[in-house]
């Protein structure tokens, strides 16, 4: 598991290559498979892949305070599936397909893995 790290663990140390590519092959990997085969927004997966593990956090904020932000039942569903649609879903699949693509560009550009 140490080897999965962030786009922004290279970035900041210096690897800003491998970085740029992965977010790049990230994006390209999710609007395939998310907007052309699912239909969702490409904003929802933009924001995915800048913000990486931001989304986790974000859905349990939602979870924790979803009651109280509507009190009308019809349009609790309908913030929740904008919710889940446009961010959560792209968040958690950003989630794991980031650190997969970021492994991946490393060791085909050769860095060398610690530990």
């Amino acid at each position: 598991m140490r080897r999965f790290k962030s786009v922004w663990f290279y970035w900041y140390t210096g690897h800003k290559n491998i970085a740029l590519l992965s977010m790049l092959l990230n994006t390209l990997i999710m609007w395939l498979v998310l907007v052309l085969g699912a239909g969702l927004s490409i904003w929802g997966i933009l924001i995915a892949v800048l913000l990486d593990a931001l989304g986790f956090w974000m859905a349990l904020i939602y979870l924790a305070i979803r009651h109280n932000l509507t009190g009308w039942w019809s349009l609790q569903e309908k913030v929740d599936q904008l919710f889940i649609t446009q961010l959560l879903i792209p968040f958690l699949v950003s989630l794991v397909l980031s650190r997969v693509s970021s492994f991946l560009v490393a060791k085909c550009l050769g860095y060398k893995f610690v530990g």
